[in-house]
């Protein structure tokens, strides 16, 4: 299935209003606020930046606890390790590449099942929906073991009128489902603080249940609906097949334990194919958690990297099984400051890897080993005790470094026109003031003003005394890239 660079990227993004962003799959939040951020748990702060934090942590949390985040960043690690593999084939690389033009690294199914898992957002953004005519199944191609395609009715999809008279159809998909409830959570507990965003994606679940299921017609109800369907692989369908199933069964006010039930109940994972939920989600965590360590497993100086990813996730999966619904606790608590439950897992168990401000500061929290779980069961006995990690430097930098070499080759992010409108390969790096204040803190030779590469060429920084001082260069040089010469695609 064709696809243009375009909506490849879009999916890797959480684009919010302002300039506040989540990438999943590099566990990585550009935060537009000049505050510094280790108050945030201890202050009250303006609330546009607690409610934006929020947002984008809420969507941190759902890559590393769901299922649904564990196929994107299946997806994602198997996209990087097949694009590094192209220097096997000579030194001229052209890019971006078309991640449906094999299969190897499980490239092309992955793809199509990708779709399924996504759903999309292509109605216009000013778009209301003013009237929700359908909610139904559709066929769909999936993508079996051995490259097996088959044709299964597993596509969720919203027919409704918009605003101005068109009729749209809606795939839903891990998309909507995951705005819904960010920003469900964070319309709560910072009521307009930020500007309202569009219906496509971010009310889509609320139209659904209004219209479809308003018995679930409440906050809590429909963050613990969004919640367990992003526990399955793909959570369209799951959102559907929950929501017939309490039509069906006709109960007035379900519980907020009952949709949880209900979500990983027998009638609900078995059309989703899944035998043993717990035994598949043990797995998949387990292979995210490898997956990401990959990246920097090899590398002694980046242990504290590799030790962070495996300690979040392991603490990710303790925390699914014995408080599934955290999320509603957090819903509960009130503003950031306040919040005992988003404080244990921001400063506890779950850390946060890597956020980037406008102002250009880079925080890590790291997640902790938790000395006494039932303290973190049941929050209101006490504070949380805690023991630190290792005390092995986290270098947050690399996940930003990722998320450009990712954009590099899968984008057109590096693909810039000249004057007489051929193609050349530039991009300027992220990290380049970041590393300007780092080095005039330090009183070091300023990297980013000695030529022009941190400013058009980051990967050409990989020099003996370059590489001392540029993240992007040495995650570069380490996976062997810098033997190649982008091009680009003709």
């Amino acid at each position: 299935m064709a696809m243009t660079f375009l909506n490849y990227i879009i999916m890797y993004q959480r684009k919010e209003r302002a300039e506040n962003s989540y990438y999943p799959a590099f566990l990585y939040m550009d935060v537009d606020t000049p505050d510094y951020l280790h108050a945030i748990a201890h202050l009250p702060m303006d609330e546009r930046t607690e409610a934006a934090f929020l947002h984008e942590y809420i969507h941190y949390l759902q890559d590393v606890t769901t299922l649904s985040g564990y196929t994107k960043i299946g997806v994602i690690v198997d996209q990087m390790k097949w694009a590094i593999s192209q220097k096997l084939n000579g030194t001229k690389v052209h890019i971006p590449f078309d991640p449906c033009s094999t299969s190897a690294y499980n490239m092309l199914p992955n793809e199509w099942n990708r779709l399924l898992n996504k759903g999309h957002f292509k109605i216009p953004a000013d778009r209301k929906i003013s009237e929700v005519i359908s909610f139904d199944k559709k066929e769909t191609s999936v993508s079996l073991e051995h490259g097996i395609k088959k044709r299964i009715k597993m596509q969720a999809v919203l027919t409704f009128k918009a605003d101005n008279g068109t009729r749209y159809e809606y795939t839903v998909g891990e998309m909507a489902i995951s705005e819904s409830m960010a920003y469900l959570i964070e319309n709560a507990l910072y009521k307009d603080v930020l500007s309202s965003p569009p219906d496509c994606p971010y009310r889509v679940v609320q139209k659904i249940v209004e219209n479809i299921c308003p018995r679930l017609n409440t906050t809590e109800k429909m963050v613990a609906l969004c919640d367990v369907a992003l526990m399955h692989q793909y959570p369209g369908y799951a959102l559907y097949n929950i929501i017939e199933e309490i039509n069906k069964n006709n109960i007035p006010d379900p519980s907020i334990a009952y949709i949880y039930m209900l979500g990983l109940n027998k009638e609900v994972i078995t059309q989703s194919g899944i035998k043993d939920y717990w035994y598949d989600f043990d797995r998949m965590n387990l292979q995210a958690a490898n997956q990401l360590g990959d990246y920097f497993r090899e590398v002694p100086y980046w242990q504290g990297n590799f030790n962070d990813i495996s300690l979040a996730f392991n603490n990710a999966l303790w925390l699914r099984k014995n408080r599934m619904g955290f999320m509603i606790d957090i819903l509960r608590e009130g503003r950031i400051y306040q919040n005992k439950t988003l404080k244990q897992i921001l400063f506890g168990y779950l850390g946060c890897m890597c956020v980037q401000t406008s102002t250009n500061m880079i925080f890590n929290i790291a997640p902790v080993i938790i000395k006494n779980p039932i303290e973190f069961l049941y929050p209101q006995v006490s504070e949380i005790h805690v023991v630190p990690p290792s005390t092995v430097k986290t270098d947050a930098e690399l996940f930003i470094a990722l998320k450009q070499i990712h954009e590099i080759f899968f984008s057109e992010a590096a693909i810039q026109k000249d004057q007489t409108g051929q193609k050349q390969i530039s991009m300027k790096c992220k990290l380049q003031q970041w590393c300007r204040n780092s080095f005039n803190h330090k009183g070091e030779l300023d990297l980013t003003s000695n030529g022009y590469n941190c400013s058009l060429s980051p990967w050409l920084n990989v020099n003996e005394e370059e590489l001392k001082q540029c993240a992007f260069g040495r995650l570069w040089a380490a996976y062997g890239l810098h033997q190649i010469k982008l091009l680009p695609s003709k």
